[in-house]
């Protein structure tokens, strides 16, 4: 790119133009929702001490913008704070009531052991089997068995 930079932003800037109209139906299609979760977004910054009691982590003078690409997460950098607009939903049920005591305990049990953390974090990066997962994790599947087990 550094050799030859106009080709290159030029069939950059064609493939953006080409794919705009695809991008603007996807935009439309989401805009909804993004609203939304910018509105509670600005309720939360103007709420004082909202992400003081989310992390006490943040410095005085951070920047915090708002983020998809997280969208369950809250990222510090330094002076920089990436706020993932889904962190409303942690530790809420799917019909958005607080999760209750028994739920709470049932989250919690399932990565309060190292190896069960280790499964949830491999599954994150990929669906498993069992078996596959015995492998990666150098377990028996006996023990995989277990570990998926919440109750």
């Amino acid at each position: 790119m550094l050799q030859q930079p106009r080709p290159i932003l030029e069939q950059l800037i064609q493939a953006i133009v080409l794919n705009l109209p695809a991008f603007e139906a996807a935009e439309k299609r989401v805009q909804k929702g993004l609203q939304t979760l910018l509105k509670k977004y600005v309720q939360n910054m103007q709420s004082e001490n909202f992400l003081r009691e989310t992390t006490d982590k943040l410095i005085l003078d951070t920047t915090v913008t708002p983020t998809l690409a997280v969208p369950m997460s809250i990222l510090i950098f330094m002076d920089q704070c990436y706020y993932g607009l889904l962190c409303d939903n942690i530790g809420r049920s799917s019909n958005n009531t607080p999760l209750s005591k028994e739920d709470l305990l049932i989250g919690l049990k399932a990565i309060s052991d190292k190896n069960k953390l280790e499964i949830l974090s491999f599954l994150k990066e990929k669906s498993s089997y069992n078996l596959e997962l015995a492998k990666q994790l150098n377990l028996t599947p006996a023990t995989i068995s277990h570990h998926m087990n919440t109750y």
